[in-house]
């Protein structure tokens, strides 16, 4: 029986023996605990470093980068790693400005 699941057979949880109603219920209710969970704290300070890394962004006028911000946040004593500052300023969509050639 084919299944929708990304997975190969032996790792998902839906099998031909339970059948897909039951599949489905159980993902239902994965779904409703994961929503009613409260946020981690990473994606917390996640949230606070991000409002950080913006407000340097713009008061640099849109030129830092994230090696720069990285740069800027620990020259203010916030120390970060650096693949983290990056992540999160390409989640965010921000861009530094490079010098042309």
């Amino acid at each position: 029986m084919p299944t929708d699941c990304a997975w190969p057979a032996s790792h998902c949880r839906r099998s031909a023996a339970r059948g897909p109603e039951s599949a489905g219920q159980a993902h239902t209710n994965l779904v409703t605990a994961e929503s009613l969970r409260a946020p981690s704290k990473r994606s917390c300070s996640d949230a606070q470093l991000l409002a950080h890394i913006r407000t340097l962004h713009a008061s640099s006028r849109g030129t830092y980068g994230a090696p720069r911000i990285h740069v800027q946040l620990a020259h203010e004593g916030v120390h970060v790693r650096r693949k983290r500052v990056a992540g999160l300023t390409r989640l965010a969509g921000l861009h530094g400005v490079s010098r042309r050639r």
